[in-house]
């Protein structure tokens, strides 16, 4: 029980303290944008890669806009999109497994659940998770974490990761290369910009289309799920 305790006091301090670390921290885009260029693609890949994911996973509150805006500029919509799905990949993996190691035995433990219980969140089927990963509006790294609380299998967690991860990652890192000097301040200019690009907004509706239809199916697998197999009832 202490070391349980422990563990998640652990976690909670990490939490509390990359949250102060992405308020002060602060990394400069134009002086990352432009060092970049000065090694050779394969090199500068992967110091990309590998300070998107060291940054990243200490720093969650500007220190992506930073790596996207420079990988755009730098590696075009494709190539940046190809770094930033591996750093992510990579990061689900570390932060599902920090998240498992020291959260889940305290809430296990803390809540009185049961395997029956904690069963319930390892068959939900990919659905949901699907749709959470595609939804623009939610953080990757509360996914992570959040999922490594559960007894949903890492392998099971990263085949969506794998798949949802890389459309979403594109259409921010197309968006941020086709507009180039567009400013971002005005809405009006950004939306007339895209809106003469077909291939965007084809994309744009197919992904978001997409993100409707999964999500309704996993709101319909969760309520047959329910009706099928009912929650167990205290004993």
């Amino acid at each position: 029980m202490k070391s349980n305790t422990r563990n998640f006091l652990i976690f909670i301090a990490f939490l509390v303290v990359c949250f102060m670390i992405g308020r002060a921290f602060h990394l400069d885009v134009e002086s990352f944008k432009d060092t970049l260029p000065t090694y050779s693609w394969p090199i500068a890949a992967v110091i990309f890669v590998a300070a998107y994911v060291v940054v990243t996973f200490f720093v969650w509150l500007v220190a992506k806009d930073v790596f996207r805006i420079s990988g755009a500029f730098v590696f075009g919509a494709y190539g940046s999109t190809f770094l930033i799905w591996i750093a992510e990949c990579i990061n689900a993996v570390v932060l599902f497994l920090f998240s498992r190691r020291m959260g889940r035995a305290y809430i296990e433990e803390k809540f009185h659940l049961k395997n029956k219980n904690m069963d319930r969140f390892k068959n939900t089927g990919g659905w949901g998770t699907f749709a959470l990963r595609l939804n623009p509006l939610v953080p990757f790294r509360f996914m992570d974490l959040s999922y490594g609380l559960t007894r949903l299998p890492l392998y099971r967690y990263m085949v969506v990761v794998v798949i949802a991860t890389l459309p979403r990652v594109f259409l921010v890192q197309y968006i941020l290369v086709r507009l180039g000097k567009v400013p971002f301040a005005d809405l009006n200019a950004v939306i007339e910009y895209l809106s003469g690009d077909m291939f965007i907004v084809v994309f744009i509706l197919t992904y978001f289309t997409t993100l409707l239809i999964v999500t309704v199916v996993a709101c319909i697998m969760k309520i047959v799920r329910t009706l099928v197999h009912p929650k167990p009832t205290e004993t």
